[in-house]
């Protein structure tokens, strides 16, 4: 990790990213991440997309793009693609792979290694596969994919962030704080009365895009659920639970 984190600070560097961006970019991010961890932990959302939620868009509304500066902002839309949404980060995949393998008995040291050499052999075949599909078809013409529209969607931003104003956004503050406000409260109900049915991560995840596509399934997870409990309790919940696993894995 020290040697990864290293290795980015060095690249950011030379291109000439501050100390301060490098620190306050990589210093958020990994607070998101961490927040993903828990979110997956605590409550299995299946997406969390915090989509359009990356540390550079962050710090531009706190202090906004005079503070961070044109040449920190431009290099930081270079990495558009590791904080243009996170519902395909590994951390909550590799969270449910340690999880998994406590329970089973496998060793975390060789789950560790097999983790490792999966993402350098996904990363360069993937890489192949990429390219090679973009430049036998073209990227535009015949590849119908939400990444034509995505793929300027970062400079544009970009474009209108230089060309705002200079100093923090109240706009954004506002809202960041209700948010703030509204999480922080519902997680102190649900501490407080363990039969409150809402909770922060649905609040988080409830405005992303693939909730769009997965609302309805989840709600007959739930329907299912609550008719289980309560017609016959715990045993029928346990019961009815190889059912709902071959639901999923089917």
């Amino acid at each position: 990790m020290i040697v990864g984190v290293g290795v980015v600070f060095a690249v950011g560097r030379r291109a000439g990213v501050t100390w301060g961006a490098l620190l306050g970019f990589f210093g958020l991010y990994g607070v998101i991440v961490v927040c993903i961890a828990r979110m997956r932990a605590e409550l299995g959302p299946p997406s969390h997309d915090l989509a359009r939620g990356g540390p550079d868009r962050i710090l531009v509304g706190f202090v906004g793009a005079g503070g961070v500066g044109p040449r920190n902002l431009t290099l930081f839309t270079l990495l558009d693609w590791l904080t243009y949404s996170y519902r395909q980060h590994p951390v909550a995949h590799q969270l449910e792979g340690y999880q998994m393998a406590s329970r089973s008995g496998v060793s975390q040291r060789a789950l560790t290694g097999i983790m490792v050499w999966s993402c350098l052999v996904a990363y360069v075949a993937w890489m192949l596969l990429a390219l090679d599909a973009i430049y036998r078809y073209g990227f535009s013409a015949r590849i119908q994919s939400y990444l034509d529209d995505a793929s300027g969607q970062a400079w544009n931003e970009l474009a209108a962030s230089l060309q705002g104003a200079a100093g923090p956004s109240f706009a954004f503050i506002k809202q960041f704080a209700g948010g703030l406000l509204l999480t922080v409260g519902l997680a102190v109900l649900r501490q407080r009365w363990v039969f409150f049915p809402l909770h922060p991560v649905g609040y988080a995840v409830n405005g992303n895009w693939t909730m769009s596509h997965l609302w309805f399934s989840l709600f007959l997870a739930w329907l299912l659920k609550v008719c289980l409990v309560k017609a016959g309790g715990l045993r029928a919940y346990r019961k009815g639970l190889p059912f709902c696993f071959g639901l999923m894995l089917g």
